[in-house]
């Protein structure tokens, strides 16, 4: 197919092409569907009605070109065969399957975006009587509403080409370049600035729905997803119709209401954005073009406050009223003002998404097209978000589906929200100011009931239990030493006897001043015995610590070794302790029961945790499910632990490090990583470990895995003991613990969501002596068991389907360790510099699209405001040089220096000049710059600007100079006195240059000096330097050089025109014609060199001066003037008259143009008129916020 109009992309279309660079080989923007007709369609006849179709809509043959660092849409000529083919399925086998798979194939098919018509049909016969269709159409061509539009005209044009005549539908007033016309003249107006201002406040501090669950997410963005389907019942879309009328709300705001919701509830997020699909058909006479019209729109609710659904629903009606009155910005604009941070893999800003698609009602049929008796959506696997929600009203029940990346979101959490949100809706119906928080019976419970406490044993006496049964186990096991069962119990009776004699009764704690030793576990015992609370203390604490320790438990007694130096108060007495052989005295009366104290844990914070005997018997009896009874236990700390384990469980307790091996030891992960640091793990012995504390880093893990250890972690805070036991940081709940998951509100919270963890049941100790504050804020009372409490751990985690926890980190009730500041802030390393050709050729290309960044080779492109546009626009500048890069490269890899060591590559290709011109341009400033920002291609000297025409175009050096100009006032006009080459242009035809000349033809500068140089030199053609008709944005890219051809053109209106046309589809350069270049300093700032092109004649527009360089030229300067002067003047005086002529590219005739500026004046009240009638009357619009 041959071009018939080519312009830049929209910004839609820009984004669509980015994201099929990082997923290519995904159908991710195919709009699949097929509609099944009762009845045959004639083949020919569908045909023909393609083709009519395809020749209506410039957009069903577009295809997409990178040319010069800009995406373009280029328009073809309609194919010579129509996008369809014809498949017979009514001899297969099962011509049901075959159809199945006929649209996964057809659907699924990969466009190529460079190649024309991005749309695909296939005719497939079911049976004698059964046809159907298979539409496939590019996104970055076609919507949804698209969709009915073609399939409206298709039948159309069948009914009509079935008999026998063309299609006699009016042309079209506009086609879909048009709008990209109109929306990037909109994209730099004062509208879209103020709206980008209401975007950074409205989404500044947005958090990010974890959508993950704290998992890392993949590194690869992928398409690929899964969906659930649900219906919401007539009766629910009757009251939320009901509901929403009258809170002067459309449906689509109580449904991202009921989202909002339901997304904080599943996934624990407060500050919920949700992304919607908006219509972007602003201009009645789009209504029946083909085209992507469809942007995107950020929706952020607050649910921190605990609003109820109506106050949700007012607050999703102002989200989305506000969206609308600052719609002017696209998608891409608001990213790029908004500069979140960007993260590979995941979409900017709302990862999760809602839209509220049209109903699909089948189109009663004229009598030519057999009657529709179904049609669907193919599903194609791909999803555009993380997490997304489509409905379609039926009109009733509404039609929902969810869509999601299972790599980042689990199936489980998928199910929940699928399950959630119709109940969460209809509830929220019921009882709209009810808060929503409150609302349960939203997923199946699992109430676990009150948990069983254990008898009336005390801690002793389970230890004791193991006395009478193996009296000569041993009990404790040192190097060179032991105590059995016996020896320990009678030891420990001696330690009872000692304490008593000095007063010791029960609850009164007493200090144990001992290193890890067999003294440790007999003064352990001793004090139980004596119905003491043992306060363990390192016997090497100083002594102002160890008299406020001893004062606020108030402990007068302390257990020593006989010769120890411990630094005790003098209220405190000294009871020494020794294994020596002696007498047993035999066991003590005391009147100790289950909820007396058994021994103060510290934990975190300062204040101890008293245990009593019924929380220490019930900790135990669930370590023992997974520490196997009788195992030997080596602690590495002072925890219980392994004590209790040990000897509760008829097993030994190693308290030595070169007693001999244990079967487990009882470690935490920093222990463990200093214990095996420059060792084989192998060589360690045991291989068992128990872990206490945090979850093991993952190099340690692996170090572990790979020799054969076998590792369990113990989860327990001091308040609660051990309450659950698993691998790495999955646990199980141990037997008789209550773990409840609960929100921020105490409510459940769906399993498989995160919520802070809740322990109750037995073992949760009795609380915090001396401080009932900290007490009451962390032991909260227990509903699940009446009169119990349980305490809130502060752990975030999450219930998996088989009952484990898996730990999610912290919630804000961390206890934050102070951090000194330093003195001031770091100081930042200068930008790197290139060290390689390939590295700066790459900096000189990123530097020229972020002109006012300062980075060096090392800088993150993101971080340095790089986003994905500007990753096309650099991928092109790459190429310039012979770099091949994609985008999917400075996504993952992301700085200059990376990439440049992925190249392959010596030393880059240096581009020429456009129209061969050799020689430096250079402009003389008004005043020296002191310090000028590093520009690839130019230098600054004092007040000598000199730029490089093969790296600088003409159009950003004008916009180079404007930025570089120091303040204050303007020099003086131009003179022929002032020393600068060139002939003068009449300072009245360069003011009307600037603007006034302009209005009558909408022509430009360029436009008009290549006029003049054509009238003057009689020459046919001309080159031009550059043949862009408008200044492109900083990311425009370098110059379009190219060849103007007009032929013989009379009259300076349809020389004005054919100049126009031509610069729109200009040809190849031809070095024999005579060049046109065009610099647009400030006025008073003068061009004092322009380079040549050799022989080349030359004519340049070099601020208020022509300049003729080459071969021939003499006189050719003053002939180029007066030509200017000339057709500046007619341009004044006309009267503006705009025809078709002067959009060539817009495929207009000038009724159809006097309409469309007629439509752009009443834009805004057509649109305004819009949002309040479908407010009013409550009717959603597709996908419409």
């Amino acid at each position: 197919m041959n071009e018939v109009l080519s312009y830049r992309a929209s910004h839609a279309q820009q984004q669509m092409w980015f994201v099929e660079q990082l997923v290519p080989g995904e159908p991710v923007h195919n709009i699949s569907l097929e509609r099944r007709h009762a009845g045959l369609l004639d083949p020919a006849a569908l045909r023909a009605a393609v083709a009519d179709l395809v020749g209506r809509h410039e957009s069903l043959r577009t295809r997409f070109e990178v040319r010069d660092n800009t995406l373009w849409q280029v328009v073809q000529a309609p194919p010579d065969q129509p996008p369809v083919e014809f498949c017979e399925l009514s001899g297969a086998a099962d011509p049901e399957a075959a159809y199945r798979d006929l649209c996964a194939r057809v659907g699924t098919r990969v466009f190529d975006l460079g190649r024309a018509p991005l749309l695909r049909m296939v005719h497939a016969r079911l049976g004698p009587a059964t046809d159907a269709l298979v539409v496939v159409l590019h996104h970055a061509i076609a919507d949804a509403t698209s969709a009915g539009i073609l399939i409206r005209d298709l039948t159309t044009a069948y009914e009509r080409r079935l008999a026998g005549r063309a299609p006699d539908w009016p042309e079209l007033p506009v086609q879909y370049a048009d709008f990209t016309a109109w929306q990037e003249d909109r994209a730099a107006g004062p509208a879209v600035r103020q709206d980008l201002d209401y975007w950074r406040g409205q989404l500044a501090e947005l958090s990010t729905l974890d959508l993950a669950y704290g998992k890392p997410r993949p590194g690869r963005l992928t398409q690929r997803g899964r969906r659930l389907s649900f219906a919401i019942e007539a009766g629910v879309v009757s009251a939320l119709d009901e509901f929403v009328r009258a809170e002067r709300a459309t449906a689509f705001m109580g449904l991202l209401a009921a989202y909002a919701a339901t997304l904080g509830r599943v996934f624990g997020g407060e500050d919920v954005a949700v992304a919607s699909t908006v219509l972007g058909r602003p201009l009645p006479v789009l209504g029946d073009v083909i085209g992507m019209f469809v942007d995107q729109v950020v929706l952020r609710l607050d649910l921190s406050g605990g609003p109820t659904f109506r106050e949700l629903v007012r607050a999703a009606r102002r989200v989305v009223g506000e969206a609308h009155d600052h719609g002017s910005a696209t998608f891409d604009q608001i990213v790029a003002a908004v500069a979140p941070e960007r993260v590979a893999g995941m979409t900017p800003l709302a990862q999760a998404a809602i839209n509220l698609q049209p109903p699909v009602r089948p189109r009663p049929s004229a009598g030519g097209m057999p009657r529709t008796t179904g049609s669907s959506q193919i599903d194609t696997g791909t999803v555009t978000h993380d997490l997304l929600l489509d409905l379609v009203p039926d009109p009733a029940p509404y039609a929902g589906t969810v869509r999601y990346r299972p790599d980042v979101v689990d199936d489980a959490a998928a199910e929940l929200v699928c399950e959630m949100f119709p109940r969460l809706l209809r509830a929220a119906l019921a009882e709209p100011d009810r808060p929503m928080w409150t609302f349960q019976g939203l997923w199946p419970d699992e109430d676990a009931g009150p948990v069983a406490t254990p008898d009336g044993l005390l801690l002793h006496e389970l230890i004791e239990q193991q006395v009478a049964g193996t009296p000569h186990a041993p009990a404790v096991v040192w190097a060179g030493g032991s105590l059995d069962f016996a020896d320990l119990a009678a030891a420990a009776n001696r330690v009872a006897h000692a304490l008593r004699a000095r007063g010791a009764h029960p609850e009164e704690p007493v200090l144990v001043a001992l290193p890890r030793s067999a003294e440790l576990a007999v003064a352990f015992l001793g004090v139980l015995k004596a119905g003491g609370v043992c306060v363990p203390v390192d016997p090497a604490t100083p002594a102002a610590q160890l008299a406020a320790l001893a004062g606020r438990c108030g402990a007068g007694l302390a257990l020593t070794l006989p010769d120890a130096r411990v630094a005790l108060p003098g209220s405190v007495e000294a009871v020494p302790v020794a294994i020596a052989a002696a007498p047993d005295p035999g066991p003590l009366s005391v009147p100790v029961r289950p909820d007396n104290g058994a021994y103060v844990m510290f934990g975190s914070g300062p204040a101890g945790v008293l245990v009593t005997h019924r929380n220490a018997v019930s900790a135990v009896g669930g370590l023992l499910t997974v520490l196997p009874a009788g195992s030997s236990h080596l602690p590495t700390g002072s925890s219980p632990t392994a004590l209790l384990c040990a000897l509760a469980g008829g097993g030994a307790l190693h308290v030595a490090d070169d007693a001999p091996p244990a079967d487990f030891l009882h470690t935490t992960p920093a222990h463990l990583t200093a214990l095996l640091a420059g060792g084989d793990p192998a060589a360690v012995r045991p291989r068992r470990a128990v872990v206490l504390g945090e979850p093991a880093d993952p190099a340690l893990r692996a170090r572990l895995d790979g020799a054969g250890w076998d590792v369990v972690v113990l989860y327990g805070p001091a308040e609660t003991g051990t309450v659950a036991a698993g691998p790495l940081d999955l646990a199980t709940p141990l037997p008789g613990v209550r773990a409840d998951v609960l929100d921020r509100w105490g409510q459940p919270v769906p399993p498989g969501c995160r919520g802070e963890l809740y322990v109750g049941g037995p073992q949760v100790a009795r609380g915090c002596p001396g401080a009932p504050g900290a007490t009451a804020a962390a032991f909260v009372p227990d509903p699940g068991s009446p009169g119990a409490r349980r305490f809130r751990t502060g752990d975030l985690v999450r219930r998996l389907p088989d009952g484990r926890l898996e730990f999610c980190g912290r919630t804000d009730r961390q206890d934050v360790t102070p951090v000194p500041e330093p003195a001031g802030p770091p100081e930042r390393e200068g930008p790197r510099e290139p060290e390689t050709p390939v590295e700066e050729a790459l900096l000189d290309g990123w530097r020229w699209l972020l002109p006012k960044r300062e980075f060096g080779v090392t800088d993150d492109f993101f971080d340095i405001g790089g986003d994905s546009i500007l990753a096309i626009h650099a991928v092109a500048e790459a190429r310039r040089h012979g770099l091949t890069l994609t985008v999917r490269q400075i996504l993952d890899l992301r700085t200059v220096r990376a990439l440049a060591r992925a190249l392959d590559v010596r030393d880059p290709v240096r581009r020429p000049a456009p129209l061969g011109i050799t020689g430096p341009t250079v402009l003389r400033l008004p005043a020296p710059v002191a310090e000028a920002p590093a520009i690839p291609g130019v230098t600054v000297a004092g007040r000598r600007l000199t730029a490089d025409p093969s790296q600088v175009d003409d159009w950003s050096l004008g916009r180079i100079v404007r930025q570089l100009r120091p303040a204050g006032p303007a020099a003086p006009a131009a003179s022929a006195a002032d020393g600068v080459p060139g002939l003068l242009v009449p300072p009245e035809t360069v003011a009307a240059l600037d603007g006034p000349a302009h209005e009558a033809y909408a022509t430009t500068t360029t436009d008009l000096v290549v006029a003049a140089t054509l009238a003057a030199t009689g020459e046919p053609a001309v080159a031009v330097a550059d043949t862009r008709r408008e200044e492109p944005a900083a990311t425009g890219g370098h110059a379009v050089p190219g060849l103007a051809r007009v032929g013989t053109v009379a009259g300076e209106v349809d020389l004005i025109r054919a100049v126009k046309a031509a610069l729109r589809t200009p040809e190849e350069d031809d070095p024999a014609v005579p060049g046109v270049r065009v610099l647009l300093p400030p006025a008073d700032i003068p061009v004092t060199a322009v380079g040549d092109a050799g022989t080349r004649l030359l004519v340049t527009l070099a601020g208020a001066r022509l300049i003729v360089t080459g071969e021939g030229g003499d006189g050719l300067a003053e002939r180029v003037r007066d030509q200017l002067v000339r057709l500046v003047e007619h341009c004044v005086a006309a009267e503006p008259a705009y025809s078709a002529a002067d959009f060539p590219d817009a495929g207009l005739d000038d009724a159809a143009m006097a309409g469309l500026l007629a439509s752009l004046d009443g834009v805004g009240s057509a649109v305004d008129a819009a949002v309040d009638s479908a407010v009013d009357s409550a009717v959603d619009a597709e996908a419409a916020p």
